[in-house]
């Protein structure tokens, strides 16, 4: 299973929010909710984020 999937199966699985897999290039991998980027390795390609990362970077941009 492809990184972004298991990112989409987390979402879910912690905060019953639905996602889709949108392919970039060049290895860069974007978590957003809407149009507001929550995790983004745009400046270390190729660094996959952990479960902890994920759901961190959401939590802080749900409690705004």
């Amino acid at each position: 299973m492809p990184h972004a999937a298991r990112v989409a199966d987390l979402l879910k699985a912690q905060f019953n929010v639905d996602s889709e897999f949108v392919k970039g290039d060049g290895g860069i991998l974007e978590v957003r909710t809407g149009d507001q980027i929550i995790w983004t390795n745009r400046e270390n390609r190729g660094e996959k984020p952990t479960n902890e990362e994920i759901v961190s970077a959401y939590q802080k941009f749900s409690s705004k």
